[in-house]
């Protein structure tokens, strides 16, 4: 089972989250980035296949935590499916600072907050996690969580 990270200061989306990810993925959650940038740094290897990583945090905001995550795999020496797919969610509503933000920090895609539980699914499927998203659980799949 492929694993995820998922970082955000707010309790009530990593419970969101993980509910949605949990049937499909090991789920592991961080509070901040700098928490998350720890998280990736105690393990030899990579140790998630995919980080989603919230912008704006305490501590350490994502952008931030991101850009520390690829120096991170710079110096490792890491490259191609050795780097972490990593996925920011953001509330930014403008979708060209959201693309300069992604492009500036290193990451491979974003999900717009609120999001439905199709949203993630597929986002996080076009980035390379095998996927079923024709499971719907007891959900409708289309519920938004913010």
């Amino acid at each position: 089972m492929q694993k995820i990270l998922i970082v955000d200061d707010s309790a009530s989306v990593r419970e969101q989250l993980t509910a949605i990810l949990s049937p499909v993925a090991e789920c592991h959650v961080a509070v901040n980035g700098q928490e998350a940038v720890d998280l990736i740094k105690a393990k030899p290897g990579k140790s998630f296949d995919l980080v989603l990583m919230d912008v704006i945090m305490p501590e350490k905001d994502g952008l931030t935590a991101v850009k520390e995550i690829r120096e991170f795999e710079k110096e490792k020496g890491w490259s191609g499916d050795n780097t972490l797919t990593i996925i920011i969610a953001t509330t930014i509503k403008d979708p060209s600072r959201i693309l300069i933000a992604q492009y500036e920090c290193g990451a491979d895609a974003y999900i717009a907050k609120p999001f439905t539980e199709e949203t993630v699914l597929q986002t996080l499927r076009n980035n390379g996690l095998k996927i079923d998203t024709s499971r719907n659980g007891n959900r409708d799949n289309q519920s938004q969580w913010s």
